[in-house]
């Protein structure tokens, strides 16, 4: 299996567009009513994923072909009613599809005669886009019409926030100034004494912030200022020096193979859990992301029941 996706791939990579069809039999996957989802229909979406990922195994190629038929047929199945709709007298105004494409050409686009060349670059017809563009638009709005966003009560978001604290735990962060001293493959020594004798500045009373943009050989906008960082990301050598400081305090000259630092510490924000006010407005989207994808499960396994679906 492997190698068929490893040939089907460089085919897809190698092959100009005009030969692929001639090259690549066009196979029926699947039929949910009176449509067809096609070979092509789910490996070129595939393809672009082995492209980004050329390593995936067997395993996963399988699995994501099986997601990408899914989620075709899902489309279709929604597609399908639609039509119900229309065959019970619903009228769709075509002039919406036209101006969201206007739109997506203004602002994607120099002009539309830019438009149509790529389009024919891609090998795809405005017939063929348009089709597209009006499938998503109908898609999504149905989607819409029938998964509102639920209301979610208080003591949902509390009971979530509440039998799911490890989510909203904070690590030990810190907010540091640094001065970076950058060795050389010849150095004797002389950075470090440069980087004592800049401490020796600093305890004098020299600013920090003037001596970073002085002397650092890493400049950052704001004078050595390297915003909130959680502690565990920190160089461990770095990291076990902050430990020890106060807001406010230097260390002392932190000596690595590759560089000599100075660090002040800032701030400091201690490992604790987010309090419930801090997080509600993100249980609450969480909430509503779960809730909105099981209404839509549930709506979705509706159509199929009363669609005619096989797959081959």
């Amino acid at each position: 299996m492997r190698f068929l996706f490893t040939i089907l791939v460089a085919a897809l990579l190698l092959a100009p567009r005009q030969c692929l069809h001639a090259q690549v039999v066009d196979g029926i996957m699947a039929v949910v009513g009176d449509s067809v989802i096609t070979f092509e229909q789910v490996h070129s979406v595939l393809f672009e994923r082995l492209r980004r990922e050329p390593d995936m195994d067997d395993g996963k190629i399988s699995a994501y072909q099986q997601n990408i038929l899914n989620g075709l047929v899902n489309q279709q199945v929604i597609l399908h009613d639609f039509q119900n709709l229309e065959k019970k007298g619903f009228v769709f105004p075509e002039s919406i599809i036209d101006e969201i494409i206007q739109e997506k050409i203004r602002m994607h686009f120099a002009d539309r005669a830019d438009f149509m060349k790529q389009l024919q670059q891609s090998g795809i017809t405005y017939e063929d886009y348009r089709k597209r563009e009006k499938e998503q638009f109908i898609v999504e709005q149905m989607t819409l019409n029938n998964t509102p966003d639920p209301i979610i009560s208080p003591h949902k978001v509390e009971t979530f926030y509440n039998k799911h604290r490890d989510m909203f735990k904070m690590e030990d962060r810190v907010k540091i100034r640094v001065i970076v001293l950058k060795k050389d493959p010849a150095d004797t020594g002389e950075v470090r004494r440069r980087a004592g004798e800049i401490l020796s500045q600093i305890k004098a009373g020299a600013s920090f912030e003037q001596m970073a943009g002085v002397y650092s050989d890493t400049k950052t906008p704001d004078a050595g200022e390297m915003g909130w960082r959680d502690i565990s990301t920190i160089n461990k050598a770095l990291a076990d020096e902050i430990v020890k400081l106060k807001p406010g305090e230097c260390s002392d000259v932190i000596d690595t193979p590759q560089s000599c630092f100075l660090v002040r510490l800032e701030e400091r924000d201690s490992a604790h859990i987010k309090a419930l006010s801090d997080v509600r407005d993100e249980v609450e989207r969480i909430l509503i992301g779960r809730e909105k994808d099981r209404l839509r499960e549930k709506w979705i396994n509706r159509l199929r029941a009363k669609t005619f679906i096989q797959s081959f």
